[in-house]
This record gives structure tokens, C-alpha cells and sequence, in this order.
């Protein structure tokens, strides 16, 4: 149940900033994961996918739905971290 509240909050987290957000100079198609201290995939049954500045407002939510987890940003064609942004250490 509670894992439920952590998704539809992370949902609207991304919703509305992929609506908000302008163009951070940022652009193409990450595949975003958050992983526990241990390196376990938090995300396992959920593709979070995010494009141009919407990256940021994504790795927040995942900060906001898995506190103190590490979240990668990757590029879906060439599978690299994006730089810059990647690994992020959530607080």
C-alpha cells in the first residue's frame, strides 16, 4: 500500500513538471532508476522515461519517493550516464 501512495505521488511529481518545466539544454531520452545503498534495483516493476529538462524534475521525484537511494540517468540508445546529473545521491 504504501509503495502504491510512493508511485501515484512520484506520478504526479513528474506530471506536473514535465508540464512546467522549460528547456534546460538538455535533450533525447533517459531511462531513470533508483537503486538502495546495496545496489538494488528500486524500481523493478516500473520504465521511468524522461526527455530534455523533464530529467531533472523526474530524478527529484525519485529523491522524494526513495530518500537516501542513488538514481541513474541513462541514455536509451547508448545506455551511458548521463553526465552531469548521474549517479545522483538522494538526501
Amino acid at each position: 500500500m504504501q509503495i502504491e501512495m510512493k508511485m501515484k505521488s512520484l506520478f504526479v511529481i513528474v506530471l506536473i513538471g514535465t508540464v512546467w518545466t522549460g528547456c534546460a539544454g538538455v535533450s533525447g531520452y533517459y531511462n531513470v532508476d533508483a537503486y538502495n545503498s546495496s545496489g538494488e534495483l528500486l524500481t523493478k516493476n516500473v520504465r521511468f522515461t524522461a526527455d530534455g529538462s523533464s530529467i531533472y524534475t523526474t530524478v527529484n521525484g525519485m529523491c522524494a519517493a526513495y530518500p537516501k537511494s542513488v538514481v541513474i540517468v541513462r541514455d536509451t540508445k547508448t545506455g551511458e550516464q548521463l553526465k552531469g546529473v548521474s549517479p545522483h545521491q538522494c538526501r
